[in-house]
């Protein structure tokens, strides 16, 4: 199983690891699949980051993200989203999924609420939240958080 940071930011590996992944049979999840936020549409052009959001804490690791090339792929994924009316995060976390190699991801929200600050849980498919501000409560017991649909209850 190989476990390594992709995103539609950083795709190194479909070179250089996906053909290994085939040649032995091996799963391949990738982490960090929202850039660090970078895809949740949380930096914009010319504006100064959020408090508190990774580019305040800790932007070593994607301060290479901070160019006009990246700036102008983020408003196409923000234009597709809108068109599609999706959040930016559910696209791009749709578009790992719809990969042959991607067997499954892992997304560390960056809020307390679950959000990862994009509303990750944005989109057609999202559980219901009951929330006025439609942002997402947390996990609801015998409730898929992926789904929304019922889980079995455990022996």
């Amino acid at each position: 199983w190989v476990q390594n940071g992709f995103s539609l930011l950083e795709q190194g590996d479909r070179e250089s690891v996906f053909p290994i992944c085939h040649e032995h049979g091996l799963g391949y999840t990738p982490f960090s699949p929202l850039a660090g936020g970078w895809l949740t549409g949380k930096y914009r052009r010319g504006e100064t980051p959020p408090p508190g959001s990774r580019m305040t804490l800790r932007p070593e690791p994607y301060a290479g993200y901070s160019s006009d090339r990246v700036f102008d792929a983020l408003e196409a994924l923000a234009a597709e989203a809108a068109s599609r009316d999706v959040s930016m995060a559910g696209l791009a976390l749709a578009w790992l999924l719809a990969l042959d190699e991607v067997t499954a991801i892992v997304v560390g929200p960056g809020r307390r609420d679950g959000t990862a600050g994009g509303g990750v849980r944005h989109g057609p498919h999202a559980p219901p939240s009951g929330r006025r501000d439609g942002r997402a409560e947390g996990p609801r017991p015998g409730v898929s958080q992926v789904t929304g649909d019922q889980r079995p209850e455990a022996d």
